[in-house]
């Protein structure tokens, strides 16, 4: 059940730690230039993950590829993470192959399927995924800690950043409890809504993993945008009420001042155009830990949101029905 799968999130970070010390990464032969991490849906979002978390710190840029082809600039200076919890991903695939062809360096991320294979022929660094999920959206604490020990592996981060997981994993483990009352609630506010989503530009991942798990967990269309960005374009489109809509707030501490002045400014300015908005402030010490608070409540809401719109949060036949039609092309 997907009940059962969301309570498990912090232990499947607990396990991802410690398949951390499984993974090998073959040596790249060349200096590093640049990562493209490769991956779609519940795959590819560690990829915005762990591109947010070490933004900051990295020493090469971290770009994230939701598609067939890949960048012109992929060459042998590139790092290339194929991320597919099936394995069998067409558009990660291409990638991967294309990326191959310019001589990348390339790493698979996977529990099997023709990614594994592939990597197993051409002798690919390969990081294991435990496989035996009926949806990979539910394997996102595997995605980030696992594809956050690839970058450990890489030298691009220090290993001691393991340590802020095992606090983030605390932290909702101990907290679930009130996270569970708070999503509850949070997804009244949202039934018969269209939800609009709006964070900070570190917390945009989250934004996005909420807007996701909506749509997949609770059948149902949202949007989402980043502040300040927003506050120079869709800010204007907030001209007279919409009350078919409720607004979530991804906030902080911490937070740049004029950015928080923005964030203020753009609850005070809309709040009386939509029936309901919720201003959630992330826990945690760290972006890691904020994130990773902000992963689980989402999860829950997508869960108790599916459950007032009467919708099985699990099944996705539109996406088999895609994947059938694609398969006869």
């Amino acid at each position: 059940m997907m009940e059962d799968m969301i309570r498990e999130f912090p232990r499947q970070i607990e396990e991802a730690l410690n398949l951390t010390g499984q993974v090998e990464i073959h040596p790249h032969q060349h200096p590093t230039h640049n990562i493209l991490v490769c991956g779609m849906g519940g795959s590819g979002i560690g990829g915005a993950f762990v591109r947010s978390f070490f933004k900051s710190d990295s020493h090469v840029p971290i770009v994230c590829n939701h598609t067939y082809d890949i960048p012109n600039w992929v060459d042998e200076h590139t790092i290339v993470i194929a991320s597919s919890y099936s394995g069998n991903t067409e558009e990660t695939i291409e990638a991967c192959q294309a990326a191959q062809l310019k001589k990348a360096h390339v790493i698979i991320l996977t529990s099997g399927g023709k990614l594994k294979s592939l990597a197993e022929m051409d002798n690919l660094s390969l990081v294991k995924i435990p496989p035996g999920s009926s949806s990979p959206r539910t394997c996102l604490g595997y995605s980030i800690v696992l594809l956050t020990k690839i970058l450990v592996e890489l030298n691009i981060v220090n290993e001691v950043i393991f340590e802020t997981f095992r606090a983030g994993m605390q932290l909702i483990k101990y907290d679930q409890d009130s996270i569970i009352d708070q999503a509850q609630s949070i997804a009244r506010a949202l039934f018969n809504k269209t939800t609009v989503i709006y964070s900070l530009d570190h917390l945009e991942p989250c934004a996005i993993r909420l807007r996701q798990q909506i749509n997949e967990n609770s059948k149902a269309l949202c949007w989402h945008h980043v502040v300040p960005e927003m506050n120079h374009n869709e800010l204007v489109g907030w001209k007279e009420p919409h009350k078919d809509t409720a607004i979530i707030l991804f906030r902080s501490r911490g937070e740049h001042n004029r950015v928080a002045h923005r964030m203020d400014f753009l609850k005070n300015n809309i709040a009386g155009f939509t029936s309901d908005l919720v201003e959630i402030y992330a826990k945690g010490n760290s972006i890691i830990e904020r994130s990773l608070y902000l992963i689980h409540l989402s999860d829950w809401i997508s869960l108790f949101l599916a459950r007032r719109r009467g919708v099985d949060p699990i099944e996705i036949r539109i996406l088999d029905q895609l994947k059938r039609e694609l398969g006869n092309l």
